[in-house]
């Protein structure tokens, strides 16, 4: 079953740089989730919620803007890939820049702007997007 993970009104934990990269980590990360059989596209039968054991895993990162003040929630983000901006990834995913447009293009990138105005870019050459094996998955619920 696929699940879409939405950037706005998750909760990043920590951002932790890596000797290939960085690692955005959630402590709560907005998840539609489709009834059983049924389809991502029928959104009448999706469910929301958060799970606390998403991960986005970026290569080859370059960062602009202030990692630390991007902790928090988010107010909304997406990921610039060529031509088409997400603002939902299948969870699991995996996105590689294309090598076509060169050092000077970013045909990946991720965009985030915290609930407190802070803004976060992330230029890279690859992005994972991956859930810990004991990951909850916790409804929310609206009135």
């Amino acid at each position: 079953m696929t699940r879409l993970f939405e950037f706005a009104d998750s909760e990043i934990s920590r951002i932790e740089t890596l000797p290939a990269g960085l690692v955005i980590r959630f402590a709560a990360a907005m998840l539609c989730v489709p009834e059983a059989n049924e389809a991502l596209s029928s959104r009448r039968s999706l469910r929301q919620g958060y799970t606390n054991g998403l991960s986005l895993v970026l290569t080859g990162a370059l960062v602009t803007g202030d990692m630390a003040a991007c902790t928090g929630r988010l107010a909304e983000g997406q990921l610039v890939l060529v031509q088409e901006r997400l603002r939902a990834l299948p969870v699991p995913s995996l996105y590689a820049a294309d090598g076509a447009h060169g050092a000077g293009g970013a045909a990946l990138r991720l965009e985030l702007q915290s609930a407190q105005g802070a803004w976060l870019r992330i230029d890279a050459t690859g992005l994972r997007c991956e859930e810990a094996a004991d990951a909850r998955f916790h409804e929310a619920f609206q009135c």
